[in-house]
């Protein structure tokens, strides 16, 4: 989403060469896509109204209650060897 934000913030903002425009409407078409991918983002259908994302932040007590559980938060081990 970063990516496709920052593509449409230097679209927007203009003064940029055709390469950077190329670059910047490449960048924004391949978030899409991934965001379809990832499933954020439906595909086709689009009829433009935006959609609600609602994001919540985990209180440092709710992240040492999961890891207690081991509950797996995508993070790894800062001792732990990636192979």
């Amino acid at each position: 989403m970063h990516a496709l934000l920052r593509s449409h913030d230097a679209l927007a903002a203009g003064g940029l060469s055709p390469s950077a425009i190329r670059a910047a409407t490449m960048a924004g078409a391949i978030a899409l896509v991934e965001l379809r991918r990832l499933g954020v983002l439906a595909e086709g259908g689009d009829t433009g109204a935006p959609a609600e994302l609602k994001i919540t932040v985990m209180s440092d007590e709710e992240a040492a209650e999961l890891k207690a559980r081991k509950v797996d938060l995508g993070e790894t081990d800062k001792n732990e060897r990636l192979t």
